[in-house]
């Protein structure tokens, strides 16, 4: 689904026909920097995009209570991050590609 845009750039916000949602800043027409990104089914991702992709640090939340802090690189969890359980418990590993590696 590319998003269609035209001159974008600075602060703004776009919603899509499925009622997903990017709120943040863009750059040439793209999410590009810091900015949050909310799905229809309660996901969300609060953190740093680069050509409209999950990339630098951020924290994503799942529809069940987890979340991820930490990296991320084109669109995954890449490098040292915190996974948060829905009861509150923390476990630090290091991701590559969104696998948990260590």
């Amino acid at each position: 689904s590319e998003m269609c845009i035209r001159d974008r750039h600075g602060d703004g916000q776009y919603v899509w026909n499925d009622k997903r949602m990017y709120v943040g800043q863009f750059k040439n027409n793209k999410m590009e920097g810091s900015g949050k990104f909310i799905w229809a089914d309660g996901r969300k991702y609060y953190g740093d995009f680069k050509n409209n992709l999950k990339e630098g640090q951020g924290r994503f939340y799942w529809e069940d209570g987890t979340s991820y802090e930490g990296g991320w690189l084109n669109n995954q969890q890449h490098g040292i991050g915190n996974f948060y359980e829905s009861s509150g418990t923390m476990r630090v590993g290091r991701w590559e590609n969104g696998v948990k590696v260590e």
